[in-house]
């Protein structure tokens, strides 16, 4: 399968230097390492496999990356992007591409406990599910991945995992926390990247729409992600930014709309948005019992609770009764990458079906 996209992370990043070839940059483990800590800002970079082969993505050169926001006690203050920063570069490459096809960006971004070979199948299946099959508009994926085997991510009931300040049950210097605080400058440039490229728009200039999929533990990372929005004043420049926003799988307490202001506008920033959520999904059944989160279970097993709590512009979408059993065990929680159904629907929303504001969908 011959297949490019892109990644943007904040797992740790090294320089590799090859005899008579250009510096390049690589992950420094090549699988998720336990010791691996989210980084200072997301590095960009681009996955290219003409072989099948699993192979590391390569990064672009990280220069200035760092100063293209500021982030200080008081708050994250935009400077100007740099013309040289690697997720410019990456930009560039990226709309270029779009443009030409005329095709969509779909942004992923994955949850917890995924080394480099669950990665690259993530991106090997949803390129066939909803580029190379399924007859969407979608032209190019852009991968979001983070240390998701380090440290801090789940509370342990009695304080955070280093006796660091917990935060509605994360440890805030976990690389949760920081991914979504970096998460929130990283959607902040892609934003502002768009507006400049396409403020005057010359006839017949396709402007790529862009769809998320936020999977399983990254919705922790995206509801910390809307905090820093929201109390950074810049939340509100980057509603709308996405057409279709599909929270799959979410690994967060079931109330999270009745307890957190900021999870509940996340709607704000798709013109549609879903919950995707499965009663046979045993990763999420063990999470409970495994990690002894909270006396509550998991949105993405039960759906919200209450069911008054759901934004009015909010889709529910529960999958359980067409969603069978898979081996290994993972699948039952990767059910958009597996399951026909679901991936049909998906595809279909994709593509531009509309339904009413709250919908009870059950794929059989």
């Amino acid at each position: 399968m011959d297949l490019k996209h892109y990644v943007a992370t904040t797992r740790p990043v090294k320089l590799v230097k090859v005899s008579g070839q250009p510096d390049q940059y690589w992950y420094e483990h090549d699988e998720n390492n336990s010791a691996d800590v989210a980084t200072s800002y997301f590095r960009c970079g681009q996955y290219v496999d003409n072989s099948g082969e699993v192979e590391p993505p390569f990064f672009f050169n990280p220069r200035n990356e760092d100063v293209d926001y500021i982030i200080s006690p008081g708050g994250i203050t935009p400077a100007q992007l740099k013309s040289n920063g690697g997720s410019k570069e990456m930009f560039d490459m990226l709309f270029n591409e779009l443009e030409q096809g005329k095709k969509d960006l779909l942004l992923f971004m994955f949850g917890y406990h995924n080394p480099l070979t669950k990665e690259f199948d993530h991106v090997h299946r949803i390129h066939e599910n909803f580029i190379e099959h399924g007859n969407t508009n979608i032209g190019r994926l852009l991968m979001l991945t983070w240390p998701s085997q380090g440290f801090g991510e789940y509370n342990k009931e009695l304080g955070g995992n280093h006796g660091e300040p917990v935060k509605n049950g994360i440890d805030i210097n976990s690389d949760v926390a920081v991914t979504g605080k970096l998460l929130a400058i990283f959607l902040s440039k892609l934003r502002n990247y768009m507006t400049n490229r396409y403020a005057t728009m010359p006839a017949g200039r396709y402007q790529p729409k862009l769809h998320f999929i936020v999977q399983s533990m990254a919705n922790q990372i995206w509801n910390i992600t809307l905090e820093h929005l929201i109390n950074n004043n810049i939340k509100s420049a980057l509603n709308g930014m996405f057409e279709k926003l599909m929270l799959t799988s979410p690994d967060i307490q079931d109330n999270i709309f009745q307890e957190s202001s900021a999870y509940k506008q996340s709607t704000d920033l798709a013109n549609n948005a879903f919950v995707v959520y499965s009663k046979q999904d045993t990763i999420l059944q063990a999470a409970d019992v495994f990690h002894h989160i909270s006396e509550h279970s998991r949105l993405g097993l039960i759906g919200p609770q209450p069911l008054s709590s759901i934004p009015l512009n909010t889709n529910l979408l529960e999958v359980t009764q067409g969603h069978r059993s898979f081996s290994p065990i993972d699948y039952n929680h990767r059910y958009f990458e597996y399951h026909p159904a679901v991936i049909n629907f998906y595809a279909q929303v994709f593509n531009g079906m509309t339904l009413p504001k709250i919908n009870y969908v059950f794929a059989r």
